[in-house]
């Protein structure tokens, strides 16, 4: 089941995410608190974090970065009732946010931007593991090209095929 955190300083518009999202087989983790919702991201992981970007400790994109830098694979989905272009556009380029939610939302465009955040996070995990398994294949190869190696060098007689005048193998001692 998929984790996502929520993050906005209302109450309100807390109970109002976890309203539209109650159908969806997602484990909801809501904090109407940034620095709680902070330490959270210390003790588990969140495929999703949805967060408000006008909260009195710490703004959005702030805690955005924060996110980035304690869970990079997160993928992170700024909220906002201001259309606030520089704030989005440092939102896009220092918390690499996926999208940009203005309030109020519609639940259908709410839910369609979770399930494809949900997409992109399964896709790069897919890919990570993929990667690691390719590097992992790749290492495990080079490691047995250095053992041939390393036995072609000590035992080079026992690489060398010995053919007679037809080009077949000789085996020792036959003629």
């Amino acid at each position: 089941m998929a984790r996502i955190q929520l993050v906005d300083d209302d109450p309100l518009i807390l109970r109002t995410l976890q309203r539209a999202m109650r159908d969806a087989d997602w484990e909801l983790e809501p904090f109407d608190d940034p620095v709680l919702a902070l330490h959270a991201l210390a003790e588990k992981p969140y495929e999703v974090i949805v967060c408000d970007h006008h909260m009195p400790d710490i703004d959005g994109v702030t805690y955005l970065q924060f996110a980035k830098q304690c869970q990079p694979a997160s993928i992170r989905i700024l909220l906002s009732g201001m259309a606030d272009h520089q704030a989005l556009m440092q939102a896009i380029n220092q918390a690499e946010i996926y999208r940009f939610i203005p309030k109020p939302w519609e639940n259908a465009e709410l839910l369609a931007t979770i399930r494809g955040a949900l997409n992109l996070y399964r896709t790069r995990e897919h890919d990570r593991r993929e990667l690691d398994l390719l590097q992992i294949h790749r290492h495990r190869g080079e490691a047995e090209r250095m053992q041939i190696k390393v036995l072609k060098t000590r035992h080079g007689e026992l690489y060398e095929v010995q053919r007679d005048e037809q080009g077949r193998i000789v085996l020792d001692g036959e003629e």
